[in-house]
């Protein structure tokens, strides 16, 4: 899933992937186990371009917005930043944070839907030791998704994350392109795949 339909418009979206299913790529990375989560983020061609030919190097953070209810994964590279929106209460969110906590890293994929296979960026960034506002007591993890939930992260999405916002913290830095995904678990597919389906039905 690189897209999610909503009411005509399209909001990007980004997955949990095990590392293992990247096959071959797994021999690149040494010490990590199979099972570790790989962060996906789909591009648009011109800005995979960017982490293709000129590698990484960024830097991984995690916070939330200060005019929104929504919690989210960052990562920043040259003026480029890249978020993923994540429901907090989502155990697989947790279990990812807790496998990265134990490597110290976090395998992302960036790649451009429909491109070639040198378009696609396999980078490991260093796992921050602050991971707020993922911390004991902040959330019920395990609550139930919800359409209030769901519709608050594709709202910011399509907003561009407030991208005035984004930049609140680095005043001085011009950002060329900020780039907002809505992180899709399994437990989201299931919840969307049953509303589909008594949308269809009503």
């Amino acid at each position: 899933m690189d897209e999610i339909d909503v009411f005509g418009g399209d909001v990007r979206s980004g997955t949990l992937v095990p590392l293992w299913l990247l096959g071959l790529r797994l021999q690149a990375i040494g010490g990590m186990p199979a099972e570790t989560p790989v962060l996906t983020a789909a591009l648009d061609a011109s800005t995979a371009d960017n982490f293709v030919e000129c590698g990484a190097d960024g830097t991984l953070t995690f916070g939330n917005f200060e005019t929104a209810s929504s919690v989210y994964i960052r990562f920043r590279y040259q003026d480029i930043e890249i978020y993923w929106l994540v429901d907090i209460s989502d155990p697989e969110v947790w279990e990812a944070l807790d496998k990265w906590k134990a490597v110290g890293r976090v395998p992302i994929q960036f790649y451009a839907p429909g491109s070639e296979q040198k378009q696609s960026k396999l980078e490991i960034v260093d796992m921050p030791s602050d991971t707020e506002p993922f911390g004991p007591g902040r959330c019920a993890i395990g609550e139930q998704p919800t359409s209030f939930t769901w519709d608050g992260m594709i709202a910011l999405a399509e907003s561009g994350g407030l991208e005035a916002e984004t930049l609140f913290d680095l005043p001085t830095v011009p950002f060329r392109k900020v780039v907002v995904n809505v992180l899709v678990t399994r437990r989201w597919l299931t919840y969307l795949n049953r509303t589909d389906k008594a949308t269809n039905v009503n």
